[in-house]
């Protein structure tokens, strides 16, 4: 039945489109997770598109506006509460389709297409973008709403039982893309608001009517030990441009999207920490979460051994960090730790949370984890490029909580903890910032000098000013083997009177070549 000519799209649509949108997502949620087989098969599509569509859903109901202010509320919604891989595409095909619906629907729905194209680096035929593809190919300029809707549903529909036989993976031959078949449902909801003479959409055939799975592809793994997400307020589109290029190093299934104001995050990837350090080397990342990939392991049964291995390089870090609760690798003379003393350290334990000390001991720590990962042991190595970031982390741990929940609650603490190193120059030399001189003092600051002077003191002090000049809570003071604790005490009192309020501890590390560490959470 032709659609009625009249109908257009607006802002009551709009409402109706997202309600009718949700209860059509909501009756095919356990088919949708059923499907989900790639990129992971960890089976949460239908939960992840139903919360990231409610978000809008909800955002709309508390909001007045016409139709362009709207559709970017709810876009904005929908790109804060986006769940996994599928919500944060299907959050950007929304941003893009608010950024023109002023143009019409059929521009919308153009710019829709080309957002999502744009936010995903390694594409696969056989999933949502495909079939948003095929969307844009079947509308055009002489349509009207209704039939725009009707014409991109039928695209869709198409698209989504055609992935069952080109899917994105051989062993989901015969399974219909969970991504198609949400975005079919989605847009059999737009084309049933602008004609209710439509309804009831009428469901995708079921898997058994379509080509059987490829019996002799082997199951494909994940892409990756964790699914990480966060999202990144007023960052530079330059800026996230990078961070998508860093992250497709670290992992796959790669989304940096959004806008300057606000971008979501999302990559799968076995270094969960160097995925929220990319994040917090260009701007603040909040809501971050790291979620567990390993959807072959059968359940536990008995409670977890969960181990946190740090590094001292000092006896007196050494025994600060035994009482948070640390097994401790002692490097006392500031030397390296090699991959083989992580994997020693985490003998005995179900799950391990390792915690370097500086870069180096990163790059040691990601070699280890093969080796750790072989031997059946849940692993993840911390950004931690500083003692007082390994502190920060041990302050939150909590060993009852969840392995992920505890490893984004320690990944924040160090994130947001800035740190800073008192050294002594080997020979003289000259940076971009600063010249020195063999014996000067050398103020270190997030790894780079920043401070030089012949008065260890007064390098001290000027590298404090600059670490609480942009804020903070809590300062942690460790003092070295060439300083004692004085020259700490001195610090402290000066960080008194330049910020009053401020929580203060310190600690004789010990630490044979640092005078002192400084951390400012």
């Amino acid at each position: 039945m032709p659609a009625p000519e009249s109908t257009t799209f607006d802002a009551a649509a709009l409402r109706a489109w997202f309600l009718l949108s949700v209860d059509l997502i909501s009756q095919a949620r356990l088919r949708l997770d059923g499907e989900n087989l790639f990129p992971v098969a960890d089976g949460d599509t239908g939960a992840n598109v139903l919360a990231t569509l409610e978000s809008g859903a909800q955002a709309l109901a508390e909001a007045d506006g016409q139709l362009e202010n709207l559709s970017k509320i709810a876009a904005r919604a929908m790109l804060i509460g986006a769940k996994g891989n599928s919500g944060v595409i299907l959050s950007e095909i929304f941003r893009g389709l608010s950024s023109r619906l002023g143009d019409g629907l059929r521009a919308a729905l153009i710019s829709a297409d080309a957002a999502a194209q744009a936010a995903v680096s390694r594409r696969a035929e056989g999933t949502i973008l495909t079939a948003m593809a095929a969307v844009i190919g079947a509308i055009d300029a002489t349509m009207s709403d209704p039939e725009i809707a009707l014409a991109a549903w039928s695209a869709a529909r198409n698209s989504a039982i055609e992935s069952a036989r080109t899917p994105p993976i051989p062993n989901a031959r015969g399974t219909i893309d969970a991504g198609a078949h949400a975005l079919e449902r989605i847009l059999a909801a737009l084309a049933g608001t602008l004609d209710p003479t439509l309804l009831p959409m009428e469901p995708l055939p079921a898997s058994a009517e379509l080509p059987g799975p490829d019996l002799r592809s082997p199951h494909r793994p994940p892409d990756g030990a964790f699914e990480v997400m966060y999202l990144l307020p007023d960052t530079r589109t330059s800026s996230a441009d990078r961070l998508r290029a860093e992250l497709s190093v670290l992992g796959s299934s790669v989304l940096v999207v959004g806008s300057d104001e606000l971008w979501n995050v999302h990559v799968h990837t076995d270094d969960a920490g160097a995925a929220v350090e990319a994040g917090f080397a260009i701007g603040h990342p909040t809501r971050i979460k790291i979620t567990s990939l390993d959807v072959t392991s059968e359940p536990e049964v008995c409670l977890s051994t969960r181990r946190v291995v740090a590094v001292a390089n000092g006896p007196g870090l050494a025994d600060l960090l035994r009482n948070l609760g640390a097994a401790v690798i002692p490097a006392f003379d500031s030397r390296r730790v090699t991959p083989e003393e992580w994997w020693q350290a985490t003998i005995g334990a179900n799950e391990v949370l390792l915690l370097p000390h500086d870069q180096h001991g990163v790059h040691s720590a990601q070699e280890a984890l093969h080796e750790i990962r072989n031997a059946g042991i849940r692993v993840a190595v911390l950004p931690t490029k500083s003692p007082v970031q390994a502190l920060s982390a041990l302050s939150v741990h909590d060993p009852l909580r969840s392995f992920d929940d505890d490893l984004v609650a320690m990944t924040s603490a160090a994130g947001h903890t800035r740190y800073a190193t008192l050294a002594l120059a080997k020979t003289s030399n000259r940076t971009a910032l600063v010249e020195y001189n063999a014996g000067d003092a050398l103020g270190i600051i997030d790894s780079e000098i920043m401070v030089a002077g012949s008065d260890l003191v007064e390098v001290a002090q000027n590298v404090l000013r600059r670490m609480l000049a942009g804020g903070g809570e809590i300062l942690t003071l460790v003092s070295g083997a060439q300083a004692g604790v004085e020259l700490a005490d001195e610090l402290a009192a000066l960080a008194r009177t330049l910020a009053p309020s401020l929580k203060i501890s310190v600690h004789n590390g010990g630490q044979a070549w640092y005078p002192l560490l400084i951390g400012v959470e």
